[in-house]
């Protein structure tokens, strides 16, 4: 398991609901498997399974992901990442080579 992540990076996070219908958080955490979405739980769909698009922080890239719902608190919801397409997989996994925190 890889717990390398970026720290102290926030970003716009966009839960896709419908052809037109979004609703915003804010991503922190990120990490090859999932991220951290800072939003009360109640602003978010209530299915297991959410379809996500991000940019990637200081960065013009955006990434599509289906995203799992595995833990929620009244002010975070944590995802794990079930489906990125190849293409999105590597802007990703070169993003966070490039910026991740070594702890």
């Amino acid at each position: 398991m890889i717990t390398n992540q970026t720290q102290g990076m926030s970003f716009e996070v966009l839960e896709i609901l419908g052809t037109h219908k979004t609703v915003k958080a804010s991503g922190m955490n990120l990490t090859q498997e999932g991220m951290v979405l800072d939003t009360p739980a109640e602003r978010l769909a209530t299915n297991k399974f959410m379809w996500l698009e991000f940019g990637l922080p200081q960065s013009q890239e955006r990434i599509k992901a289906l995203a799992e719902i595995v833990d929620r608190s009244p002010s975070q919801v944590k995802v794990k990442f079930k489906h990125l397409f190849p293409d999105q997989r590597k802007k990703l996994d070169a993003f966070l080579r490039a910026n991740v925190s070594l702890n």
